[in-house]
């Protein structure tokens, strides 16, 4: 049990820590992205800082040749999409939801 405790506080911290840390922490997981690519001109998008954004971050086209230069994505696309609470915090939800299911 001690060691189940453990483990729980230690994902739980992931939640407190800065939302870059975070962000790393799941794409490590493989439940965000490491690479995106544009749609329009198929080349890796950069992952930049926007104050706009709830997790602080999202994919931009740097390719200036392209039609949608500076266009952006969001970090969450196609994992986490149509949350609205930043992904610290929907984290937090996860372990907690998998320690009630007996998981951690």
């Amino acid at each position: 049990m001690i060691n189940k405790t453990l483990r729980l506080e230690q994902l739980l911290q992931f939640g407190y820590k800065g939302k870059g840390e975070v962000i790393e922490f799941l794409k490590g997981r493989n439940l965000l992205c490491r690479i995106m690519k544009c749609v329009s001109c198929n080349t890796c998008m950069e992952e930049r800082t926007r104050r706009n954004s709830i997790d602080g971050t999202a994919w931009i086209c740097k390719n200036a040749m392209g039609s949608k230069f500076k266009n952006s994505v969001s970090i969450r696309k196609f994992y986490f999409y149509n949350f609205r609470l930043s992904l610290a915090d929907i984290w937090t939800v996860i372990v907690l939801w998998l320690e009630n299911e007996g998981v951690c």
